[in-house]
């Protein structure tokens, strides 16, 4: 199954959310069964591995549970998740922390969106007596340690050791991607995704990008990989600095491979697509005022003045993606 945001797109789109590139990527790459079941066959318990190992009966479930003020820095996915003995569904929750230091009250957070999920499945079967079993799961980028405690007991402070029974208690299972060894990582595509995570919060992105281009070398006939190729180099471009972007671009503009010339023309579609939205916006903007003047001349106006935004758009979205100015303006054809 695709990720939510997989629903009404064509499958060969180059489009990529430049403003939110961590949460974009995490749920392209983790929002499909076969590659979610590679992941959680890593890392979740043996015990609940026969939950996991069939992409068929994995379903993703369309909600989030992060609130307003920390998409910015977390992403989540809940999956459901059927063995085919019959035993009763559970569910993997996974939380992708996409900032550089851990966040102390980790372990609370998570069991807010334990709560909300127990709450979403009484409000679907209000004559269940019992609470489905969650698996939470922290993917973790940052580069600083995790030193956040695993326990929720070790973070309410207690008048004294007795009441200790009165605090409810769990733990999560933990990821940390900087001190994660690849090399033993399989499938390749799973491998591919974790690298290209692991450089965009580094600071690595322009000295990976050959090894990335390697590493999609190694993937075997790509096919329906082809997508994740594409967004997975256009993660890595959107999550470097500037002057990192430079650097990519010549990079790969003198890369002789296959996947060289790919992630070039991936790259150009993200600056194009970028040209298109500021021309959209700056048009939409004139078209709003010239309607507001009611009068042809103002139309035109608004349109002329449209179209100037437009450009201006264009060429800062080209200037940030690493392009030089002048020849930024050559692009537009400003000069």
């Amino acid at each position: 199954m695709g990720s939510p945001d997989d629903e009404g797109k064509d499958a060969n789109e180059p489009d990529f959310d430049l403003h939110h590139p961590h949460d974009h990527f995490f749920r392209r790459a983790f929002g499909t069964a076969e590659l979610a079941s590679d992941y959680f066959l890593r890392v979740v318990p043996e015990s609940i591995r026969r939950f996991v190992s069939d992409p068929g009966r994995m379903r993703l479930e369309n909600v989030s549970f992060i609130s307003e003020e920390l998409r910015g820095s977390q992403s989540d996915l809940l999956w459901r998740c059927e063995a085919a003995e019959g035993d009763a569904p559970i569910f993997i929750y996974v939380l992708f922390e996409h900032q550089r230091e851990p966040d102390r009250l980790m372990v609370a957070r998570l069991l807010f969106y334990l709560v909300k999920i127990w709450e979403r499945h009484l409000a679907s079967d209000p004559g269940s007596l019992r609470l489905p079993f969650i698996l939470p799961l922290v993917l973790y980028q940052g580069t600083a340690r995790w030193n956040a405690p695993f326990f929720l007991r070790d973070l309410v402070a207690l008048p004294e050791e007795g009441l200790r029974c009165f605090v409810p208690d769990f733990t999560y299972g933990l990821e940390s991607l900087q001190g994660t060894d690849l090399e033993g990582v399989n499938p390749d595509s799973l491998r591919l995704i974790l690298l290209v995570m692991k450089l965009a919060t580094q600071g690595a992105a322009a000295s990976g990008v050959t090894l990335v281009c390697q590493e999609i070398e190694r993937l075997p006939e790509r096919g329906d990989q082809s997508r994740l190729v594409t967004v997975a180099l256009l993660y890595l471009f959107a999550a470097a600095r500037p002057e990192e972007r430079k650097i990519m671009i010549q990079e790969l503009s003198e890369a002789k491979t296959t996947v060289g010339r790919e992630a070039r023309s991936a790259l150009e579609a993200l600056i194009l697509d970028g040209i298109e939205e500021g021309l959209e916006k700056g048009l939409e903007k004139g078209m709003e005022k010239g309607m507001e003047k009611g009068m042809e001349k103002g139309m035109e106006k608004g349109m002329e003045k449209g179209m100037e935004k437009g450009m201006t758009l264009a060429l800062e979205r080209l200037c940030a993606s690493g392009i030089d100015p002048a020849e930024a303006r050559r692009i537009l054809r400003l000069d």
